[in-house]
């Protein structure tokens, strides 16, 4: 593993941590070794148990991952300025061409000339009904429009990742140019 994708690891087991925090705050402070007396007290005992067993498969790894990347030294300056670009990015950022959402889905072009046909297909389309479920005559219609949202939802998690990473690199430009810039004192 290079030093760019210990980078971008470390930075979803920070994201990681973070959430693990959360859900400490949510579940409340740990219980006794004692057999809790409510339904309540077990579910809390149980998700601190979870928590826990977690967050120590979370470490081992975590622990040896975070080691490499501070031990390993970064190649370049420009390196170092990526890894320490701000997590948020700025709105002003535009980043790398998004790649396009895949087009609708269109009934029109499964049932045409049949207007009932495109709205029960719709219909079953935007429920939540499983697959399975769905009438034979409009499971190819609903199971292409399962996919394009699938594929969208891709492509958008594609997306941010790209921006993320871009981001990062346009940081460490940014920095290395105002570095070479002379100030004037």
């Amino acid at each position: 593993m290079n030093y760019q994708q210990k980078n971008a690891v470390l930075g979803v087991v920070l994201a990681a941590e973070a959430l693990l925090e959360e859900a400490y705050k949510v579940a409340g402070e740990p219980p006794e070794d004692e057999v809790p007396s409510t339904a309540g007290g077990t579910a809390i005992k149980n998700l601190h148990e979870a928590l826990k067993h977690f967050n120590d498969e979370r470490h081992g790894a975590a622990d040896a991952l975070m080691d490499d990347c501070v031990n390993e030294e970064p190649a370049t300056l420009r390196d170092q300025f990526a890894m320490a670009a701000p997590a948020e990015i700025p709105a002003w950022f535009e980043g790398p061409s998004p790649e396009p959402f895949p087009d609708n889905v269109n009934a029109w072009d499964f049932f045409p000339n049949d207007l009932d046909s495109v709205a029960e297909a719709n219909r079953w389309a935007n429920s939540k009904a499983k697959p399975e479920v769905v009438p034979e005559k409009y499971q190819a219609f609903v199971h292409a429009h399962i996919d394009r949202n699938r594929r969208a939802v891709e492509i958008s998690q594609l997306n941010h990742r790209n921006r993320f990473i871009a981001w990062r690199w346009h940081y460490a430009d940014l920095m290395m140019d105002a570095r070479q810039t002379p100030h004037p004192l």
